[in-house]
């Protein structure tokens, strides 16, 4: 039995088709087979010849294409009216023309392939009769705008398809008469050069639904104002609509998108070089605002396959709130910013993050896809799974991981509805599934193969999972092997599982946390020292008014008062009078109980005190006679025996001490109190000046034939004079 090939033509190419068991003509030998479906096709493909050869008159599959047919007219093809499919393309001759009524007899041919016809010429009515025809190829025929705009297709009442594929069609206005062919569906004008689409010439496709619209590499980038055009798609709605490799910027895609806004789209493909790469940063990721044009679209697809995208910033897909499937696969995504996804959780199902540059995945990566059913995440650099990784997907039932640098799992999120788990070619140790149980527990089916396992002894714990799973593995047990060290290569892990010995307990892990926990206790330590520094060299003052309040009302009780009836002032101060102002605001206010209730001490000073008519000695006696513990000083004093009076006469130094011999004599031998430079250590000075007071009282009282010297700050002598021009700031 003879065997003929047949030369079946598809959209831009031909492929041999031979179709067994039906009656077939091969051209140059005229043999006939029977066909149970009662179909005969010559495969005349290829055969030289210069015209339709003379064939049985009820065939119904015809193929002529590659020969050197230049022209079909009416009588062409008038024995043939049983044809269905006839195959015409690639005629080799220099052109091939097509007369009117060529096809007026073939009404029942519902195939028709004229592709790859370079100089293939239409006359007005070529295609009258073919009122039966569904599929029309024109791929490659160098046709321009007219194909479309003209009455060439009109006759083609059921037409369902029409293959333009690769022509010169710059601007698309289809005719009017496409309103009447109501089973046209599908039009590919890929890789055409259409530069714009407008409303007002595409009314000729008002009404359409289209299961297919390819408008796939064309120049649709050179519009510069998608506004003025309107939107080209109005009354229209698309099954899939492909719009990759317009060149299109991402300002552009969104202006186009607002375009078209509303127009329903279930699948939208939008490859292309959005995005801006891999260490590219002059170029924008999409964000939010992208898509917003697509929000009325009901897109339920959404193909970005082969773009640039390198981050997929937060909310990007917020618009499409109809999207169940999602393929952003080869791409150079890297970075998933936290919710990337939000606004697809309840509707989207299928994620395809394939072949992108993916190295890690986090806890909050998918914490918006709730409903997602299938994860791919195949063919990219995943090399750990962070603590609870793929959280947020309850509902995934496949997770696609092969050809990854995964290690081990980690502590991924319980995935209680997952079935299918392909872990194929990455370099696992271990898949237990812990610390929790329920990571991988409803899992039906695994994929482990091309792993390139390192078997030694910390490979015990995968291994004993390995013999006690009941798990259905996709490919057999016996082809995971041994890839490492040299001296196992290819050996069979079933086999390595019965000579494995367990690691060698060593402190080295011990050791390790040791010096760990030793170097965080020394850097608390460190850290806690330079605080307190810190702390105290700010808030001292603050700290010591605290202390002195929990001592005053904890330990020492209510502050004594001096008795009354005894003396008459407890201080007598002796001061310029240009520096009362500064006085009465530093000290008086803060010592003297005719200032405030809350002092304790009766002070005397001449401004106020000395009593009018005496001189200086007589008030100076008279104030501090009632006072007993002063008498004996101010004796001494005016003995010129200053030295004397340690236990009842304070110096207070404010700046630099004065160039004047009796005092610096008299502190050469004697304490002095400082005035403090820093306003927060006041309230320690007061305390301090307040005891030396009441000390020297005490001592006076208990040895006063052998007096203590006052404890007070030692200072060493300055050479500068007194300052006193800024002391008024400083007090206050």
């Amino acid at each position: 039995m003879l065997s003929c090939q047949g030369g079946q033509r598809a959209a831009g190419g031909v492929v041999g088709a031979g179709m067994q068991g039906e009656r077939s003509c091969d051209c140059s030998e005229n043999q006939l087979f029977l066909s149970m479906r009662s179909t005969y096709t010559a495969a005349c493909g290829q055969k030289h010849h210069y015209w339709v050869p003379a064939l049985p008159f009820n065939i119904t599959h015809l193929y002529l294409e590659m020969n050197y047919i230049s022209e079909i007219n009416r009588t062409s093809l008038k024995d043939y009216d049983q044809l269905i499919e006839l195959d015409l393309g690639m005629q080799y001759s220099r052109i091939l023309v097509i007369r009117n009524n060529a096809f007026l007899r073939q009404r029942k041919l519902t195939r028709l392939v004229l592709g790859s016809n370079i100089n293939l010429q239409l006359e007005s009515r070529a295609f009258a009769g073919l009122y039966n025809l569904q599929n029309l190829f024109l791929d490659y025929c160098n046709f321009t705008d007219s194909i479309l705009s003209g009455g060439f297709l009109q006759p083609l009442l059921s037409l369902e398809m029409l293959d333009l594929f690769g022509n010169n069609i710059v601007r698309l206005r289809p005719g009017l008469f496409f309103s009447k062919l109501t089973k046209f569906t599908k039009l590919n004008l890929k890789l055409n050069q259409i530069q714009t689409l407008c409303e007002e010439d595409l009314v000729g496709f008002r009404g359409k639904y289209f299961t297919l619209l390819n408008l796939n590499s064309n120049d649709l980038y050179l519009e510069d104002d998608w506004q003025r055009c309107g939107n080209p798609f109005r009354e229209m709605a698309f099954d899939t609509l492909d719009l990759s490799s317009s060149g299109f910027s991402l300002n552009k895609s969104q202006q186009f998108f607002k375009a078209i806004e509303g127009t329903p789209i279930a699948h939208l493909i939008f490859s292309g070089y959005i995005g801006k790469g891999f260490s590219h940063k002059n170029l924008p990721d999409p964000d939010e605002s992208t898509f917003e044009g697509l929000v009325n679209s009901a897109v339920n697809h959404l193909d970005l396959s082969k773009n640039m995208i390198f981050a997929l910033q937060r909310a990007v897909f917020s618009p499409l709130k109809d999207a169940i499937i999602i393929d952003i696969s080869q791409n150079k995504i890297n970075q998933i910013h936290k919710n990337a996804f939000s606004g697809l959780q309840g509707h989207l199902r299928l994620l395809n993050l394939s072949s992108n540059l993916i190295g890690e995945i986090y806890s909050h990566t998918f914490t918006d896809l709730t409903d997602l059913r299938v994860l791919d995440l195949s063919n990219n650099h995943i090399g750990a799974l962070g603590y609870k990784a793929f959280s947020g997907l309850p509902n995934l039932r496949g997770l696609f991981l092969t050809g990854n640098s995964l290690r081990d799992l980690g502590s991924p999120e319980s995935l209680p509805n997952l079935d299918l788990l392909l872990l194929a070619d990455n370099k696992l140790k271990s898949i237990a599934a812990s610390p929790d149980p329920l990571t991988f527990s409803s899992l039906s089916f695994l994929s482990l193969a091309v792993n390139r396992f390192h078997c030694d002894c910390h490979l015990e714990s995968f291994l004993k999972w390995l013999n006690v799973t009941n798990l259905t593995f996709l490919s057999p047990l016996e082809e995971y092997k041994c890839e490492f060290p040299a001296a196992l290569h290819n050996l069979p892990l079933l086999n390595y599982s019965t000579i494995i010995e367990p690691c060698e307990e060593d402190d080295e892990k011990a050791v390790h946390e040791l010096k760990s926990y030793l170097f965080i206790l020394s850097a608390l330590l460190i850290i806690t020292a330079v605080l307190s520094g810190i702390v105290y060299a700010r808030l001292r003052g603050h700290i010591f008014i605290i202390y002195k309040k929990i001592i005053g009302r904890v330990l020492e009780g209510p502050k004594p008062m001096p008795p009354v009836d005894e003396v008459q002032y407890d201080v007598f101060l002796c001061f310029s009078d240009n520096d009362y102002g500064w006085v009465e605001a530093a000290l008086l206010k803060k010592l003297d109980n005719q200032f405030s209730e809350e002092n304790i001490f009766r002070c005397c000073f001449e401004a106020r005190d000395f009593l009018p008519g005496e001189d200086h000695l007589s008030n100076i006696r008279d104030a501090i006679w009632g006072n007993g513990w002063c008498l004996e000083a101010f004796t001494l004093a005016q003995g010129r025996m200053l030295e004397e009076l340690t236990n009842v006469l304070i110096m207070l130094v404010v700046g630099k001490l004065m160039k004047y011999n009796a005092v610096r004599a008299f502190v050469q031998r004697r304490e002095y109190l400082v005035w403090p430079e820093d306003p927060q250590d006041m309230e320690w000075y007061l305390e301090r000046l307040v005891s030396q007071i009441l000390k020297d009282t005490k001592v006076k009282k208990i040895a006063e034939d052998n007096p203590e010297p006052a404890q007070s700050d030692i200072h060493p002598q300055e050479e500068d004079g007194i300052e006193l021009d800024n002391i008024g700031a400083i007090a206050i």
